[in-house]
């Protein structure tokens, strides 16, 4: 199926951006924060997302007699995410209306995050289908990736920490560190 790698949903949009409004657009997405600092923390669901401005096409091998050229810069989107499309969408609209209103309003016919159907129905309408969905992460979730981050993390600290124990030290070292 399209779009879909085991519970992962790939999501891909290409949107025309306003002319004249790239530079400005560039320098809102250059400037949102990054790891765990992102905005799509707060979505959840998201394992990878993306904005990629396509000022235009690169030719690739010999030049065509007429080569292609885009009418507008576009904004690429692009997002792995657990589950499906509708909650995605949804979670966009009301855990990060600013960031989506910041980018998208440099965008041709964007109607902002204040409506879910006319928010929904923009999104949907510049997906682009994805027909060769990849995930790093097999078919495990955000949360289940991130429960496996912090064992990692805390294995190491345990590690490192436990150098110079005895067995005993160690064994006492490791049930206060996973009681969990």
């Amino acid at each position: 199926m399209p779009n879909r790698l085991d519970q992962a949903y790939a999501y891909q949009a290409l949107t025309a951006i306003l002319p004249g409004r790239s530079q400005e657009l560039r320098e809102v997405v250059e400037a949102l924060p990054t790891g765990s600092e992102s905005a799509f923390v707060r979505v959840g669901q998201v394992h990878f997302a993306r904005w990629v401005i396509v000022p235009q096409l690169v030719e690739v091998g010999p030049p065509p007699e007429v080569p292609d050229r885009l009418n507008n810069e576009y904004l690429l989107f692009a997002a792995d995410v657990d589950g499906d499309l509708e909650p995605f969408l949804e979670a966009l609209r009301t855990e990060i209306p600013e960031v989506m209103d910041a980018v998208y309003s440099h965008c041709v016919g964007y109607p902002g995050t204040a409506g879910r159907d006319g928010f929904h129905r923009y999104l949907r309408h510049n997906q682009i289908e994805t027909t060769f969905p990849w995930s790093a992460h097999g078919d495990a979730t955000v949360s289940e990736v991130r429960e496996a981050l912090d064992l990692r993390r805390r294995l190491i600290e345990l590690a490192i920490r436990a150098q110079d124990f005895d067995p005993a030290g160690l064994q006492e070292a490791y049930r206060q560190a996973f009681a969990d």
